[in-house]
């Protein structure tokens, strides 16, 4: 469990502009997608949620609510990454941000 948890959940090769994610990660439904305000995470209890921008750059580091809803004040529009973690697994997802 431990070397999981060091591992990071996507890699992104800049030079070839490829994101790779690993499979062996858990499905979490994320909605809406695109999102404007707040989001909500289902299918897993995550404890925490990052946001970054497709080159890595963290914009948001919080923990949801008891219904998995969390709040995207502030974030621009586009495209990003949500990264979630839990105490078994963790994953990421695509997030379209559109106010």
């Amino acid at each position: 469990f431990l070397e999981a948890a060091k591992q990071p959940a996507a890699f992104y090769n800049q030079q070839e502009q490829i994101l790779t994610i690993p499979r062996n990660q858990k499905s979490a439904t994320i909605y809406p997608n695109p999102a404007s305000n707040n989001v909500k995470l289902s299918g897993v209890d995550a404890h925490k949620i990052v946001i970054q921008s497709i080159m890595g750059q963290q914009l948001l580091e919080q923990s949801p609510d008891e219904g998995g809803s969390f709040c995207l004040n502030g974030i621009p529009d586009g495209l990003y990454l949500i990264r979630w973690f839990s105490a078994d697994s963790n994953g990421v997802s695509r997030l379209i941000i559109k106010q």
